[in-house]
């Protein structure tokens, strides 16, 4: 299951570097949806207002990736009984330092800022090492994943089915 986690961190990794690599232009500041005023107040003022309309388009993407379901029907899917907490040696990696993309010298932590980071767990060696939130989320906030959901799955459905926990043969529906 080690694995599994740290396959599923290096997939977040790529996803966040791809997004970051084909970003067109910087974006501005608010780097948080409360600053910008989304969704505050009732109702909201119609420019701050998140809808089915603009909630893909930055700034209102802000507010919308961590409140889809206040947007759209959804249904939650509990993680199971059977979930163990990772092993945790939690590092101080905000302060480490590095070359962006543009070859800038910067530091974790300005990156996860640049970057528009909402959530980060970095895993070693089966570890967590490093967990951060910001935009204000938390542990417990919900996040649109996008397509990076069926990779998740089909990467643990994979693993087991070699182990032989899953038959590749049942169907979804069980």
């Amino acid at each position: 299951m080690r694995r599994v986690v740290m396959m599923m961190a290096c997939v977040l990794g790529l996803i966040a570097i791809q997004a970051t690599a084909q970003a067109p232009v910087q974006l501005p500041a608010p780097r948080d949806w409360r600053d910008a005023g989304l969704m505050n107040g009732s109702p909201p003022p119609e420019t701050k207002q998140v809808t089915k309309a603009n909630w893909t388009t930055y700034p209102y993407t802000r507010w919308s990736l961590q409140h889809a379901r206040e947007l759209f029907p959804t249904k939650p899917v509990a993680r199971g009984s059977k979930g163990t907490a990772l092993p945790m040696e939690l590092k101080k990696l905000d302060a480490l330092v590095f070359d962006d993309d543009k070859g800038n010298s910067t530091t974790f932590e300005a990156f996860l800022r640049n970057t528009y980071t909402d959530g980060i767990v970095v895993l070693h060696k089966g570890n967590m090492v490093y967990e951060r939130y910001l935009n204000d989320m938390t542990p417990e906030t919900h996040h649109m994943l996008f397509s990076a959901s069926k990779s998740f799955v089909g990467l643990v459905a994979a693993i087991l089915i070699s182990q032989g926990v899953l038959d590749e043969n049942t169907p979804i529906s069980k």
